[in-house]
């Protein structure tokens, strides 16, 4: 039987009863219910290693049901919440008649102490090592102690919470597989289980899961969703047992499941800078993908319940979807009308259509994660300053964005504005120049989005969708900051790049209208721009009534994925430290008042 998988972020059961009861009335036969709250504890053992963000946000079992063992070394009271929520989340999809779905990564690593106490259950290193301070292991599955553990955890979760069907990301986020050569630190593990194959142990975990979830009533599937070798791929892939599977292969062959993604540009493991601006179009293109298919599973990812344009056109396309252009316009005009009424619906899905050109523009940028996630988030782009010496920043002064910066080299790394996770790939006037272009490129269908946007709300008789195009607006304008503020970073470290701090202030032009270091005048230009741009965000967050940029709860909750609820705060000391440090500029180019 075809499965159709829904995956949708929610901020508490209420929300998730909501998108629970649209999961039924919709065709929906699984839901999934592993999310959790950020594991902080992971990040405080050293606020200065930032790999285990990426770790913290993806669900892992003993972050759920700590096994006995284990309890001296793990949080039991955070694990207990995440129980809890399970538990609640499992009687509502009951309720509804829908089947319970874990997302994770396993095997997940555990703390240093877990392997001081029990050298044995070391398993891979399974940390990126220029994105980390520490090395970081997973346990050895093979190891007939581990195997317990997960057993004794998936004996206390599924006799309570029945989930049929666990989802595993491996060799990545802080995961990972003895042996594998897609570790990131390349292939390695103990000893001990050297002489299986990874296609082996990769199926002696899943069979290990789907026994013990058998042995308390339970019929679960069980795969990994991507993260290994081609060559292990297919080793793991032949080798499969019952109700497994790996990637596009299941123990009967290929057949996959099809994602169908709201965010699927602009958001990389969930996070982004922007919330709630509704790729449309781009869903319903990879809607199309999965029409006259019933061989592939179908996987819907919405990154919020909050976002209604994605239900709706969820219900507009049910049963009506082809794949034809003509059919994609015409659910998208259904989903408008539902939404603004039929009398506005085309300017509607005419907005969508902007917003998926600017989209496609940025397309190119996404590779290992998009430049206005790492960048614009992980390396605080948009709240860090623009100055000539960032490295005289005093460290009270660099305390607001570089303890949440992902950055686990050097400071001169740190300092450097495009190195994004030990990783510099936009860098030099070429780079830039090309960036530019595409940046621009975006935002001209953004302008024309906005003054559609700005006709609509003219109309007197848009009913209650008013609100949500004045936040649409909104997010646009700030989309376009972003950009703005992309541009200024490239091209501020574009030009550091090639100035030397040591070298001798000469005024080398002879013609009086460029008299002075024309790299003066274009940094100069640069701070202005990013000045203003920075005063134009605040605006925007002043006037927005519903969450604009993505940001935790509360300031003690705030980490590297995310920015904090004291966003507005930390632009204003921006603009404060680059005021301060304009003048700067005459130390290290000459200007006509020198």
């Amino acid at each position: 039987m075809r499965k159709i998988f829904l995956n949708c972020k929610t901020d508490n059961l209420d929300e998730y009863r909501d998108v629970a009861k649209f999961a039924a009335e919709n065709g929906f036969t699984h839901m999934v219910i592993s999310q959790v709250e950020p594991s902080m504890w992971q990040w405080d053992r050293d606020r200065k290693d930032p790999y285990s963000n990426w770790s913290m946000l993806q669900s892992a079992l003993f972050k759920i049901v700590i096994p006995d063992r284990l309890k001296e070394f793990l949080p039991v009271k955070y694990a207990e919440r995440n129980f809890e929520v399970f538990i609640r989340r499992a009687e509502i999809l009951k309720e509804y008649g829908l089947k319970a779905v874990y997302v994770g990564c396993e095997p997940a690593w555990l703390p240093e102490e877990v392997y001081l106490a029990h050298p044995a259950w070391r398993g891979p290193r399974c940390d990126q090592p220029r994105r980390s301070r520490h090395e970081y292991y997973a346990p050895c599955t093979d190891n007939p102690k581990v195997a317990e553990l997960y057993r004794e955890c998936i004996h206390k979760l599924c006799s309570v919470v029945p989930i049929e069907y666990f989802e595993f990301l491996t060799n990545d986020s802080g995961s990972g597989i003895c042996w594998s050569g897609r570790l990131y630190p390349g292939a390695n593990g103990p000893a001990s289980c050297r002489h299986l194959s990874v296609a082996e142990r990769a199926v002696n975990f899943l069979s290990l899961i789907q026994d013990a979830a058998k042995e308390v009533g339970v019929n679960a599937e069980a795969g990994y969703d991507r993260n290994f070798l081609e060559t292990e791929l297919s080793a793991v892939a032949a080798s499969l047992r019952p109700d497994q599977f790996c990637g596009i292969y299941t123990y009967q062959g290929k057949c996959g499941t099809k994602s169908v993604q709201a965010d699927a540009v602009r958001s990389y493991d969930g996070t982004s800078a922007l919330v709630g601006i509704p790729l449309t179009v781009r869903f319903v293109n990879m809607l199309q993908e999965t029409v006259d298919d019933d061989t592939n599973n179908i996987y819907y990812w919405l990154s919020s319940a909050k976002t209604r344009e994605y239900f709706e056109v969820i219900r507009a396309c049910r049963g009506r979807l082809q794949k034809t252009v003509t059919s994609k316009y015409a659910c998208l005009r259904l989903a408008a009308c539902s939404l603004i009424g039929d009398k506005y619906a085309d300017q509607l899905v005419n907005i969508w259509d902007q917003i998926n050109y600017a989209e496609d523009r940025l397309a190119y940028l996404n590779r290992g994660g998009h430049i206005l996630n790492l960048g614009t988030i992980q390396q605080r782009w948009l709240t860090r300053p623009l100055v000539p010496f960032p490295e005289e920043l005093s460290p009270e002064e660099k305390a607001y964005y570089r303890n949440y910066q992902f950055q686990a080299r050097t400071e001169e790394d740190a300092n450097r504005l495009n190195d994004m996770q030990a990783t510099v790939w936009c860098a030099g006037e070429s780079a830039r120049w090309m960036l530019w272009q595409n940046l621009e490129h975006a935002k001209k269908p953004l302008n024309k989005a906005i003054s559609m946007i700005d006709e609509l709300l003219a109309a007197p008789d848009i009913g209650d969708y008013r609100f949500d195009l004045k936040e649409l607006k909104l997010k646009l304008r700030m989309y376009k900051c972003i950009m703005v503020n992309a541009n200024n970073v490239i091209h501020f470290q574009s030009i550091l790049d090639r100035s030397d701090k040591n070298a001798e202030l000469k005024d080398e032009n002879l013609a009086i209208e460029e008299q002075g270091d024309p790299r003066y005048y274009k940094m100069e230009g640069i701070i202005r721009e990013e000045i203003d741009n920075t005063y134009e965000m605040i605006s925007i967050l002043d006037e927005a009534q519903t969450p604009i940029l993505s940001c935790t709860p509360t300031v003690e909750s705030k980490y590297i994925m995310k920015f904090g609820p004291d966003i507005r705060e930390d632009l204003c000391k921006k603009i404060k430290l680059m005021m301060e440090h304009k003048l700067d500029l005459n130390r290290l180019y000459h200007s006509y008042n020198l």
